[in-house]
């Protein structure tokens, strides 16, 4: 598989008497240009498909495997919140002392921790993180801070959680899963990785069991601590520790054996061939420098409704979006057909439009109870290439019969997918037997790679009236398996188009907006679109400098590009 890299800018020719600076372009001279950060942050694309540098490089992004969850936590929050512009990184910590500095475990720099307060009662040090979403985690990573900055946690527990909703709580508490407690005191020890596992296979096989655990929250909780005792340091030592530092003067007195421990003023009163020796302490600065979650790759499905404007639908009545939202919401399918003569006929599939082209190579399946699969189905995806006769080409690279586990792991080689979609007939049950039904919780959807096609457009670029459009030159960097077409359009007339959205900022439709209610409507937009007597899309551009083939004069023109390996 080749992952493709771009960077470019473009500019065309076309004969303007001033400078006039857009939001999507730059209007000179002679020519409109192309080619700042600002520039390509006001064209159109699916979010997260493009990275664009402070110089103005356009390369679609890399989709990774093996990523840190808590590195994107605000970006989930916000997706699900009413008012995202209020939701702080802050929102997803709980913890019993100090919550503010929880933060700093995500900041990718060991010398800021998290330190309980050392005045706060041992049964508050602990914390919480909600990673905003669940995910697949593969492991979880703790590094406390370098030697000689603080102390790694004598005796810790780590828990997590795979509900965040109020409806797991019990007795006002969400149940949590023990992953890790320390078997000892640990005095050395900065680096844990700790391997996740839900234990549903004695010896799992790699790409065909499930890997890691179903994750949302995240606990740490401190459970022993040396406290004033932290570290023996000398007399000359102690005196140059700060005030804050400074742990427990211990005084001993000589015995048969031995020495015991005594108080200060029985130690001045004792006879002096008594005296045993006297010990000095470093207070104990338990500092915890990062948190790592580690997730089997960026889950494609989440976002693909509300940040790329894809869709999730199924043969069956109600929503499906649910399924990939991260949430974890049962549910039920009834997977029983109408007969005829005995004979079930007939196909039921839920169906995903990802919003953008990704290199796909795993579709889990979580259920929600054991024994709930969809039983025999199938994985079809497709890159939108339409099908002869109507519809989309699919390609099919699993043939899947369900082994009645909560969650169901399809492999296959990397493919070019756009839409995915999960097929599975009709049960047939003779005789009126009983339905069969299938509870799903969440659809999953891992790749990795570079964008295989990322399609963006500038939108309307006046010309500051009826111009004659000369040519087209751009600057690309274009690896072996990769290219890049360039199209324009041009026009004089401008038309109203309305947008949609709920309450929540998904984008509906007119008819469906209508049917909400009141304070589930949300904004409608109004965009500016090509009117009724402009060009179609011109054929790609197959040279840096070609002529422009779109009608001219014109006074508006349109451009865009598509990025593909």
């Amino acid at each position: 598989m080749v992952h493709g890299k771009f960077a470019y800018a473009l500019g065309l020719f076309i004969g303007v008497a001033d400078a006039v600076w857009g939001q999507n372009h730059t209007l000179q001279s002679n020519q409109v240009v192309v080619n700042t950060q600002r520039h390509w942050d006001n064209w159109s694309f699916a979010k997260g498909t493009l990275d664009i540098s402070s110089s103005g490089e356009v390369v679609p992004a890399f989709i990774p495997k093996g990523n840190n969850a808590v590195m994107d936590i605000l970006d989930h929050l916000q997706r699900t919140a009413e008012n995202p512009a209020d939701v702080t990184i802050l929102d997803a910590i709980e913890a019993g002392s100090n919550p503010t500095d929880v933060a700093n475990l995500f900041d990718g720099d060991e010398t800021t921790y998290w330190e309980p307060d050392p005045a706060s009662p041992l049964r508050d040090w602990w914390f919480q993180i909600d990673l905003g979403r669940l995910i697949n985690a593969t492991r979880i990573g703790l590094k406390f801070v370098p030697e000689g900055q603080g102390d790694p946690f004598l005796q810790f527990v780590v828990l997590t959680a795979d509900n965040a909703e109020k409806g797991a709580q019990v007795a006002g508490k969400i149940p949590m899963n023990q992953v890790y407690r320390t078997p000892s005191d640990n005095k050395n020890q900065r680096v844990f990785e700790l391997d996740l596992d839900r234990g549903e296979v004695i010896n799992p096989v790699p790409g065909k069991d499930f890997e890691g655990d179903i994750v949302r929250l995240v606990q740490i909780v401190v459970t022993e601590s040396d406290g004033v005792q932290g570290s023996e340091v000398t007399a000359e030592e102690y005196e140059t520790l700060a005030a804050s530092e400074r742990g427990s003067v211990v005084y001993h007195k000589k015995v048969s054996g031995g020495e015991v421990e005594v108080e200060e003023a029985i130690y001045a009163a004792i006879d002096p061939e008594l005296r045993g020796a006297i010990r000095f302490y470093r207070r104990e600065r338990p500092r915890l420098a990062e948190l790592e979650v580690y997730e089997l790759g960026q889950n494609i499905a989440q976002g693909m409704i509300q940040d790329r404007n894809g869709s999730a639908e199924s043969s069956h009545d109600g929503s499906v979006g649910t399924l990939v939202d991260g949430e974890g919401t049962a549910l039920t399918f009834n997977l029983k057909g109408i007969q005829a003569g005995g004979v079930t006929f007939g196909e039921r599939f839920l169906e995903f439009d990802l919003g953008a082209s990704y290199w796909l190579d795993i579709v889990q399946i979580w259920y929600n109870l054991v024994n709930a699969s969809l039983h025999t189905y199938q994985i079809r995806t497709s890159d939108g290439t339409p099908a002869p006769g109507g519809g989309r080409l699919w390609i099919t690279p699993e043939q899947v019969r369900g082994l009645g586990k909560v969650t169901e792991v399809n492999t296959f080689r990397y493919t070019h997918a756009r839409f995915v979609r999960v097929a599975y007939p009709f049960s047939s049950s003779e005789g009126g037997g009983p339905i069969i039904i299938s509870r799903i919780s969440e659809v999953q959807l891992y790749g990795e790679g570079y964008h295989p096609t990322v399609e963006l457009e500038s939108g309307l670029i006046p010309l500051g009236g009826a111009k004659n459009l000369v040519s087209i030159e751009w600057d690309v960097d274009t690896p072996p398996g990769t290219s890049l077409q360039l199209q324009t359009r041009t026009g004089n007339e401008v038309a109203d188009e309305y947008r949609y959205y709920d309450s929540g900022g998904v984008e509906v439709s007119e008819g469906k907006y209508e049917k909400l209610g009141f304070f589930k409507k949300g904004r409608i937009d109004t965009l500016q679109v090509a009117g009724s007597d402009w060009s179609n899309w011109s054929a790609p551009y197959v040279r840096s400098g070609a002529p422009i083939a779109s009608p001219s004069p014109r006074q508006l023109l349109l451009l865009r590009a598509r990025l593909i390996t």
